[in-house]
This record gives C-alpha cells, structure tokens and sequence, in this order.
C-alpha cells in the first residue's frame, strides 16, 4: 500500500515463503493502523500463493506481532523470538 505500509515476501526453491520487514507510515492512525496490516497480510498471501508458496513463515520479538498474526489465523509458537506460520 503505497505511502501507508510495505511488507515483503522472501521466496525459496521450496514451496516455504518468509515474511518479513513489515513497515507503516507513523501518520497513519491507530484505527487505519490495523486496516492496512490486513490489507497487506491478505496481498502478500494472494501473492505467495501465485508463486507456489504454501507455507508462509516469519520471526518476531514484538508482542503487538504476535496478537495481530494470531488474529489473522497464523500459528504462533512463542519463544523469544516468536515464529509465526500460516499453510495457505
């Protein structure tokens, strides 16, 4: 979403995609905040699916991280770097 946020796919020679970088304008409202992440999940699995990707992986240290991607059905194993997993 150009000017509000980026988040990037990372492919592999398996069907394993990464997710990382997620980034947002700090102007962005906290309401408008959460509208954009999923936008940007929902593209990017769009994405990884036309790319052979049927799971996507991704590490994080931010709880806020975390409740959002478990929200948006992936599988969270918490640690102190949590791995987030979602099989499309």
């Amino acid at each position: 979403m150009p000017g509000k946020g980026y988040l990037f796919l990372y492919l592999t020679n398996s069907d394993l995609g990464f997710i990382e970088n997620l980034i947002l304008n700090p102007e962005i409202g906290s309401s408008e905040r959460a509208k954009v992440i999923k936008a940007l999940v929902e593209r990017l699995e769009e994405e990884a699916k036309s790319c052979g990707v049927t799971v996507l992986l991704g590490l994080t240290k931010l709880s806020k991280v975390v409740k959002t991607a478990a929200y948006l059905n992936y599988s969270v194993t918490p640690s102190e770097y949590s791995v987030i997993t979602k099989s499309l």
